[in-house]
């Protein structure tokens, strides 16, 4: 049975002016090889990585991420290794396109049966390429750009239909270059990013497959190839993560499709190129392997782009902090904040206000497995809105509390 402890704290006191209500970056665990130059995509809420290239040269290693556990996982080999892919899910399969091999790039295209733990080989693109983009929309998979060692860089757009097993021909990117990334949101697809013979591009071009065109949209602020793009469906917004403009760069800047503008956000922690990223959940973005001036990575770094107390309530991690009360609620002076830890942790709960002003910290040390609740006494606090911020074990869990006396 959890003991139950109770402490008497004060909110009296400014302890720093740092803002609390911001995006953050946190630490996860490592992806098991370390590598470059590989493909991601996420099926039932889960990240594959695929393929890639290190040390030992062209990958076939196929390994998944659960965000619900922090932890990776083996899985079967992609049968073809291959560097500078692309891939996409449609209907809970993943399609590993194009690439480079030891001797030459291919047109290879590979499904993955996550369920079943098995591929199979699916018909080619018609034209050979790697250093290329892929997104899913609407129940399709289109292919852009690349690079193939005859005909240069390439505007080759294709269209995967992963039901009829063809492709076809669509309209061309009207930008031709590689090693850029992509990405689907609400229908259409956004090409970000990448490189030619001469430049760093900066180029957004947006593709609409039921009308077959592109428009060009508002430019990335920084030009760059290698980075990782990935869409964060639930809030609607794709973010473009990392990159080279010579070198390796932490950008970070989030692009919103109604506006059509990008904003600067907070930079990633570990600075590095050719990565991959993806959104398995609402507001958690996952930043994996690639490489910088040490060398190859294997780190995995998770992004949460809404900042805290925006979302009420929510939990990175339901099995970590099983839950976090505030009774009374509205406050007039005196209230019991009340959560329950799983294991043995460092935490930190802190109150901010409205502003991002932290107000006070209440716990920062390490505690063991239990049911804790603290009494509050706001005496001497202005009315208003505060947040209650909860971190354990690098998960975040945040309550609105209410001052009205």
């Amino acid at each position: 049975m959890y003991a139950l402890i109770v402490l008497i704290l004060s909110l009296r006191g400014v302890v720093d002016v740092s803002n609390g209500l911001t995006d953050n970056w946190y630490t996860r665990a490592d992806m098991p090889t370390v590598r470059q130059n590989m493909a991601a995509t996420v099926v039932s809420g889960k990240i594959y990585v695929i393929g890639g290239y290190n040390s030992k040269g062209y990958l076939q290693t196929n390994e998944m991420y659960d965000p619900a556990t922090n932890k990776w996982i083996t899985r079967a080999d992609m049968p073809t290794a291959r560097a500078w892919l692309a891939v996409a899910s449609v209907n809970d399969k993943i399609y590993a396109i194009g690439g480079d091999t030891p001797s030459e790039c291919v047109t290879t295209n590979e499904e993955y049966n996550p369920e079943k733990d098995s591929w199979t080989p699916k018909k080619g693109m018609s034209i050979a390429r790697f250093g290329l983009a892929a997104a899913a929309a609407g129940g399709n998979i289109y292919a852009i750009g690349g690079y193939n060692y005859k005909k240069g860089i390439l505007q080759t757009n294709e269209q995967y239909d992963p039901v009829s097993d063809k492709w076809t021909t669509r309209a061309d990117m009207p930008t031709a270059r590689y090693n850029l990334g992509a990405a689907a949101l609400n229908g259409k697809v956004y090409a970000i990013g990448g490189y030619s013979s001469k430049y760093y591009w900066n180029k957004n071009e947006e593709y609409s497959p039921c009308k077959d065109s592109w428009v060009t949209k508002d430019s990335l602020t920084h030009y760059r190839c290698d980075l990782a793009v990935v869409a964060d469906t639930f809030n609607g917004k794709i973010y473009a993560i990392g990159g080279s403009a010579g070198t390796p760069v932490n950008y970070n800047e989030e692009y919103d499709p109604e506006a059509n503008d990008w904003t600067i956000k907070l930079p990633m922690p570990t600075t590095r190129e050719r990565l991959v990223a993806a959104c398995p959940l609402s507001g958690r973005i996952f930043a994996i392997g690639g490489r910088n001036t040490t060398g190859q990575l294997q780190t995995t770094e998770e992004y949460n782009p809404i900042p805290v107390g925006v979302e009420e309530g929510r939990n990175a991690n339901h099995s970590l902090i099983q839950n976090i009360k505030i009774y009374p609620n509205p406050v007039a002076q005196l209230t019991t904040i009340s959560y329950q830890l799983p294991a043995k942790s460092k935490i930190l709960l802190k109150i901010y206000d409205i502003s991002g002003r932290l107000v006070n910290t209440l716990v920062d040390e390490t505690k063991g497995a239990g049911c804790y609740s603290i009494n509050l006494n706001t005496e001497g606090i202005p009315n208003g809105v505060y947040f209650c911020k909860l971190e354990y074990n690098g998960e975040v869990l945040t309550q609105k509390l209410v001052l009205v006396k």
